[in-house]
């Protein structure tokens, strides 16, 4: 059995393919079962071949994800050859190959491939959601927690975070934990223990940064301790993540060539929305200079810490005049 399962939903994506991978198992729970995570960069189509069409009473039955192999794919050969391989499995009911992609792009070059894949009978596709559909989602994930939410809590959980639902899952994971996992999250709740997304509030520090405005970035330091974010928790930590998100994006570019955000975010690790929106930083920093960065932020946040003689905001603010 092939499937394909695509699209810019990453988190329903993942326990779409979760729920695929238990019913398998559960399914041949009487019998030996192989379950194989392949990347694209390990792929071998002749080591698939031997694989899946090898037989025998005992051999085991095998449940196989290959990882973002379609999305960049230019080699018309190995695609032909790809083509030829999967439609010669496509009518095996023991095992299972299923190609877990981003939001895959059609071109003359994939679309043949791509679109025997996209109708297969388990395929499927996961969309943007919209608010109401984020909605639901947020209810379902609740239900697993034994949670309820009210609307306006929820309403403002959307409104923060948008459709990201790595981010409310995590949020509402931290939210039912404060509620001892009993009784109804409020409004207020959220209002507590979700700071606007504190990383979104970073990021005009991050564009001074990349448009070498120094004062601009300064006064960005200033306000958001004004505004009650504190230097040694806050501020400090999260410049310094989105400071090596921007490393690991940007050197991940280099070293693979530019793909869709989210087939890139499968690469290195992280979130989606935190990727693409770092994509459009990477061409504002030189990669030394990024670690350059990074490592002076790890020193000031040791020296904040271990010498109390040394104040962390002149650090900071050398640190940005230094650009």
């Amino acid at each position: 059995m092939i499937i394909l399962l695509q699209g810019i939903d990453a988190f329903s994506l993942k326990e779409h393919l979760n729920f695929l991978k238990e019913s398998f198992v559960k399914k041949y729970k009487d019998s030996a079962v192989n379950l194989l995570e392949i990347d694209s960069k390990d792929f071998d189509i002749n080591k698939l071949r031997v694989c899946l069409l090898s037989r025998g009473l005992f051999a085991a039955k095998r449940f196989i994800v290959i990882k973002n192999l379609l999305g960049n794919q230019k080699d018309k050969k190995f695609l032909e050859e790809l083509s030829q391989t999967i439609e010669s499995l496509a009518d095996d009911k023991d095992n299972i190959i299923v190609f877990r992609e981003g939001d895959l792009k059609i071109a003359e070059i994939n679309k043949k491939i791509i679109s025997f894949l996209a109708k297969q009978k388990y395929s499927k596709k996961f969309e943007a959601l919209s608010p109401a559909q984020t909605g639901l989602k947020i209810n379902k994930i609740l239900v697993k927690h034994k949670m309820i939410i009210e609307a306006s809590a929820r309403e403002l959980l959307i409104e923060r975070y948008g459709s990201d639902l790595w981010s409310l899952n995590n949020e509402i994971n931290k939210l039912s934990a404060f509620k001892n996992f009993t009784g109804k999250i409020t409004k207020a709740d959220v209002e507590l223990m979700t700071r606007q997304g504190f990383e979104e509030e970073i990021w005009p520090l991050i564009d001074a940064l990349a448009q070498r405005q120094k004062n601009k970035a300064l006064r960005e330091v200033e306000s958001l301790m004004t505004g009650g974010a504190d230097l040694h928790s806050m501020v400090i930590p999260m410049l310094a993540w989105q400071i090596r998100l921007i490393l690991k994006v940007k050197a991940a570019v280099d070293s693979l060539g530019l793909m869709e955000p989210y087939n890139l975010a499968a690469e290195i690790k992280e979130k989606p929305y935190a990727v693409q929106k770092t994509m459009n930083k990477i061409k504002d920093f030189d990669l030394d200079e990024i670690k350059n960065i990074y490592h002076r932020l790890m020193e000031i946040d040791i020296s904040s810490k271990t010498n109390s003689r040394i104040d962390p905001v002149v650090l900071i603010d050398l640190l940005i005049l230094s650009f």
